[in-house]
């Protein structure tokens, strides 16, 4: 390399002046003056300088070994430094070939989230039937669209009879089209035809391996459309099934005699995915969010209890979240009986939160504090409600009738995420909840509890 020194050389050099110096000194030939030819050491001078050059020698030998390592760690280095370079290189055309994969499954991810090539697909938003296509400028029919099938799916069996006080089950299982496509988005559920409103329902995903209450809840809190005029049951957050996947539905009857009923679920479904362009993988991860529809109603059935009850006239009631997730409650319903039919109940309401003590209602009339299934109340800011919280409320029976009943439902979305700001939960009631116990352990049918939120 230009400017780079010569160690050999330099070694070389000095080992033939040691070499000169020391022929002389052996024959006492000491160098003369040039001008006088006279010898400027006497032979005992000689001899010292002799020694003295050879220890010299044996110093440069040392220097001339430690300079030869250096030399080859040098050339290691080099050699290093080269496949070094070489190895970057490589990165560097790695680092090339992932950022347009990276490009790539960006692109494939904004396919589901905005109009990307006519491919626009969010849950509960309709799919559009005319796009721009990108490449063009031009509009066209969304490819997307045609593959996108609204769809209604009868039970299996498609009517049970419910014994008196008893329950029983039906199960939506998707019919697989061709090579086992077909995924369905549900958010309607509707009731085609039922012989009484006394009944409540549990559903179960197994898919998601969950119930979506934590007890089970007033049947009009879930299907609609049961009488003329009525409207579907909207989900606050879709269901998405696989064709494996099934959605189970157990009914309860608390009327004390038998009841038919007949319930439908309402979607789109989804087939074709090899034509229409569409993933079916990034699909399902784009349905596959971490949170299902969910409703939570009262830890029990609730009697309203009557002044010569209780001198109050108080009812208490709690409500229980589940402990392995958090939920964002949207709406809020409620359904009435008097003797055991169905009826208008009237009643106020108090409710907070019984380990902080927050205010959520504050003795208001039942009619202006939750609505019905045709006509849930939303609530103006969904209300987040921490795992393991509870909901502790005191009715009192304006009427003063016995026998009169009545189920509270909240329905929103459940969101099993971690909460970094939440300590554990204990309650602290005053005296006024005293006898409000812990939530019984999670009602989940085999997942264990999650310890990272």
């Amino acid at each position: 390399m230009p400017g780079q020194f010569n160690h050999a050389a330099w070694i070389s050099q000095v080992s033939q002046r040691l070499n000169s110096i020391e022929g002389l000194l052996r024959n006492n030939q000491a160098p003369t003056n040039g001008k006088t030819g006279v010898s400027v050491l006497d032979p005992r001078e000689a001899d010292v300088l002799k020694r003295a050059f050879i220890g010299l020698e044996q110093e440069f030998d040392t220097v001339r070994r430690d300079l030869s390592s250096v030399v080859q760690e040098h050339r290691d280095l080099t050699t290093l430094l080269s496949g070094l370079h070489g190895t970057s290189r490589t990165l560097e055309s790695g680092y090339v070939g992932v950022d347009a994969r990276l490009r790539e499954l960006a692109y494939q991810v904004d396919a589901y989230t905005q109009v990307v090539q006519g491919i626009a697909i969010q849950p509960l938003r309709a799919v559009p039937s005319i796009v721009m296509n990108q490449q063009t400028g031009a509009p066209e029919i969304n490819p997307v669209k045609v593959h996108t099938k609204t769809f209604w799916l009868a039970s299996t069996p498609r009517t049970i009879t419910i014994p008196p006080n008893g329950s029983q089950k039906v199960s939506f299982v998707i019919p697989p089209e061709q090579n086992l496509e077909g995924d369905l988005e549900t958010f309607f559920l509707e009731l085609a035809s039922a012989t009484s409103q006394n009944i409540r329902v549990r559903l179960t995903h197994t898919g998601l391996n969950k119930y979506l209450m934590n007890q089970p809840v007033h049947i009009l809190s879930v299907f609609g459309n049961m009488n003329a005029g009525c409207q579907p049951f909207q989900t606050y957050e879709s269901i998405f099934l696989q064709p494996n996947q099934e959605l189970t539905v157990e009914f309860f009857d608390f009327s004390g005699a038998p009841n038919t009923v007949e319930p439908i679920v309402h979607g789109r479904k989804f087939i074709g995915y090899a034509t229409s362009g569409m993933d079916r993988r990034g699909l399902i991860n784009s349905f596959g969010r971490n949170t299902w529809p969910y409703w939570i109603t009262t830890d029990q059935p609730v009697i309203l209890n009557t002044t010569s009850d209780l001198p109050s006239g108080l009812t208490r009631i709690q409500l229980s979240q589940e402990r392995q997730f958090h939920a964002e409650l949207a709406k809020v319903m409620q359904f009435g009986t008097a003797g055991g039919m169905p009826a208008p109940v009237f009643y106020h309401i108090s409710m907070n939160e019984g380990q902080s003590g927050n205010l959520i209602a504050d003795n208001v009339p039942i009619l202006t504090f939750a609505g019905n299934s045709n006509f849930p109340f939303p609530l103006p800011e969904p209300y987040l409600m921490l795992r393991g919280t509870i909901f502790v409320g005191e009715l009192f029976n304006d009427a003063d009738l016995p026998d009169l009943g009545t189920d509270i439902v909240f329905h929103g979305r459940a969101l099993p995420l971690s909460y970094p700001g939440q300590r554990t939960l204990e309650p602290t009631f005053d005296t006024r909840s005293a006898n409000v116990q812990m939530p019984p352990s999670h009602k989940d049918l085999s997942i264990p509890m999650m310890t990272s939120m």
